[in-house]
């Protein structure tokens, strides 16, 4: 299990001890992390701006590249998906990175925009943004994922309480739009076994879409009795009972 927190540390867990088995010093706060297949690489965002791509065994970096070209713009979130289209070729960059080839990462930035890159060659495939049209003014991305198997489909959730789902293959305009809430969206998963989209949000409540009926809105609806903002949120698929996890500053 992988965890970060303000204290400018990332910590890998092991689920049958409950033991830390690693600690890797930051860049800042650390606000969205993810493994890189099996766990020898990992990668990281902050409040730096940056995103590491970490070698676990030596806890060192092993590239520290900016998402934000003009300014350290902070970084709220960040994941990874394998995707054989992209067909990646050469040998790795450094000699300690392993299975990055295929790999597409998705940043969620707080300027509004969602940028996706190619892990292996550090190139940016495409950037898709929170402004709809010349009106409208750019809503800062707290959460992202991929959706729907591959990198062809990607989230993001907004401080406003929307959703955006963008097809990288045409990422100028969303190719759908939710108001979620009129709260913050603080985290995005999806389940690909139920091909069902989960977000949960800043007035204590998570929502869960079905993908192949977006449009129609949330099917699932979860709140509690206290109303705490939950900031984290996971899923395990059952058969056919999902199981749903949410985390809040109170400590529950």
């Amino acid at each position: 299990m992988l965890s970060g927190a303000m204290d400018w540390r990332l910590k890998i867990w092991s689920i049958t001890t409950g033991e830390c088995a690693a600690t890797l010093v930051s860049h800042g706060s650390v606000l969205g992390a993810d493994f890189v297949d099996r766990g020898r690489n990992l990668v990281s965002c902050g409040t730096d701006g940056n995103v590491k791509l970490w070698d676990v065994p030596t806890q060192k970096v092993i590239t520290n590249f900016s998402a934000n070209e003009e300014s350290r713009i902070v970084i709220n979130d960040c994941c990874l998906v394998h995707d054989s289209q992209i067909g990646t070729q050469g040998n790795a960059i450094h000699p300690s990175e392993v299975n990055t080839d295929n790999k597409l990462m998705l940043c969620a930035c707080e300027d509004g925009r969602l940028r996706v890159f190619d892990l292996r060659t550090r190139n940016e495939i495409c950037t898709a943004t929170s402004e709809v049209d010349a009106k409208s003014t750019k809503d800062a991305y707290n959460t992202c994922s991929f959706i729907g198997g591959g990198g062809s489909t990607f989230i993001g959730g907004t401080e406003s309480g929307r959703l955006f789902v963008f097809d990288s293959r045409n990422p100028s305009s969303p190719s759908h739009i939710f108001n979620v809430s009129s709260s913050p969206v603080h985290k995005i998963k999806y389940t690909a076994s139920n091909n069902k989209i989960w977000a949960c949000t800043g007035d204590g409540s998570a929502f869960g879409f079905s993908l192949a009926d977006f449009a129609v809105g949330a099917d699932v609806t979860l709140t509690g009795p206290d109303f705490e903002p939950i900031f984290g949120l996971d899923c395990v698929v059952r058969g056919e009972q999902t199981v749903v996890a949410t985390a809040a500053r109170d400590g529950v």
